[in-house]
């Protein structure tokens, strides 16, 4: 079963990933973070073949999660920061 509840039901033109899927991006981003003391923005959206909303939003949500931190315009591994 896909659950579609981590996205905005006011935004029609939201894509509609299955959370499975974005749980796993963010598990490879993650690790790749961890090899690496800052990465920008917009290495992230290339890395990955997202955009800069999606990064931002995954950035965000590891932070939440204090596996990275946030910096302007990037992040820093966990063991950086």
């Amino acid at each position: 079963m896909i659950d579609f509840n981590h996205i905005r039901a006011d935004c029609p033109a939201a894509l509609k990933v299955a959370l499975h899927i974005v749980a796993a991006r963010r598990d490879k981003l993650a690790a790749w973070l961890q090899q690496r003391s800052y990465v920008p923005l917009t290495e992230v959206c290339a890395r990955f073949e997202i955009s800069e909303a999606t990064a931002r939003r995954d950035l965000a949500a590891l932070a939440d999660q204090k596996q990275i931190r946030r910096t302007h315009g990037g992040a820093l591994g966990e063991e950086y920061h």
